[in-house]
């Protein structure tokens, strides 16, 4: 019996978070070479060792990384995607595009906007016949009350469910969720196994097959915008700190919604509150020097370049190594341009 997914993309959630029978789910196992960057502690590294399968480590193409950038920055996402994290959206994305399949995220390409449209009233009709109240004879009622009424004195009927405690066809997928169990794509030739959002919501965005495992999977797709609460103006620039209308250092994240004629519709959490840390105390006098913190206040403010240590005394070093072609010597602190005057 074949395995269900034959390319599988691995993020670091992978090497992290303890996955059971991961070598039962694909045939071929693809990451790129930052992850084992990312997989720092001990324990990952054992668990990268003793894989019983092999991990090709690829790099995806820059066309392919391109793209990503692009549908993160118009998702909302790009801020909080690492450049390992964009490589395996990429290195997905290549994969889709040498192995294509009948994804079931395309399920709604190719159809047109009535045959949407009859399928969405055909599943509320169904919703609606599912919960209309069944007919009951009359006497029901009055039978139910006498048998009911017919209990010895001191017994009352057993009001607890029968189902409470037992798997059941709605329980079954939290419970195997708890479990650790992997979500599987129908008929997916290529998918990309992790557990973060915000490269899930990617992914999903770019049509591309998600496998999710222990539940971690987002339930509907997102675009982000930064909303000003000082004059309410809103960015798609998510990489903006200050408000561009009003300059106002009070951005902060939230879902938007389009309708059917375009018009934006913004989802705010009203309960998170502006975070009032460091509005207690007045700000520091300014201080120089080569390591100095200074808070930026304003958007064009020139901020200091924290570059770092130079070898003082090193003359002739460069990257670690004896530059052999460098005029002055290592060795003599004098300069050996004396040696060979300038005609």
């Amino acid at each position: 019996m074949g395995k269900p997914i034959k390319h599988l993309v691995l993020d670091t959630n992978a090497f992290i978070r303890p996955v059971e029978q991961l070598h039962n789910i694909a045939e071929n196992f693809y990451a790129p070479p930052g992850v084992l960057a990312e997989a720092r502690c001990s324990r990952s590294k054992i668990k990268l060792d003793t894989f019983p399968f092999e991990i090709r480590w690829v790099e995806p193409s820059l066309e392919a990384f391109q793209k990503v950038v692009e549908e993160a920055k118009r998702v909302g996402n790009y801020p909080e995607l690492s450049a390992v994290d964009l490589k395996v959206i990429a290195l997905t994305y290549d994969l889709t595009q040498r192995h294509p399949t009948k994804s079931s995220n395309k399920a709604l390409d190719g159809l047109t906007v009535e045959q949407v449209e009859a399928s969405i009233a055909k599943i509320a009709l169904e919703e609606a016949e599912a919960g209309k109240p069944e007919e009951t004879p009359a006497g029901a009622d009055a039978a139910k009350e006498v048998t009911t009424s017919s209990l010895p004195p001191g017994f009352a009927k057993d009001d607890d469910s029968e189902e409470e405690g037992w798997l059941t066809a709605e329980s079954l997928d939290a419970a195997l969720n708890k479990l650790g169990a992997i979500e599987l794509c129908d008929g997916a030739e290529v998918g990309c196994l992790t557990t973060d959002y915000a490269v899930q919501n990617v992914l999903l965005h770019m049509h591309l097959e998600l496998i999710s495992f222990a539940g971690y999977r987002i339930q509907r797709l997102q675009t982000y915008v930064l909303r000003c609460r000082a004059c309410y103006g809103t960015t798609s620039n998510m990489t903006k700190e200050f408000c561009q209308k009003c300059g106002n250092k009070s951005l902060h994240k939230c879902a938007v919604t389009r309708d059917k004629d375009g018009k934006e519709q913004l989802h705010i959490n009203w309960n998170r509150l502006t975070n009032l840390r460091g509005l207690k105390y007045s700000m520091p006098a300014p201080r120089g020097g080569k390591h100095a913190i200074v808070e930026k206040i304003v958007e064009d403010q020139r901020m200091p370049d924290q570059r770092k240590p130079r070898h003082y005394g090193r003359v002739g070093i460069r990257n670690g190594a004896i530059d052999v072609d460098n005029p002055f010597d290592f060795e003599n602190k004098q300069p050996t341009t004396r040696k060979h005057p300038v005609k």
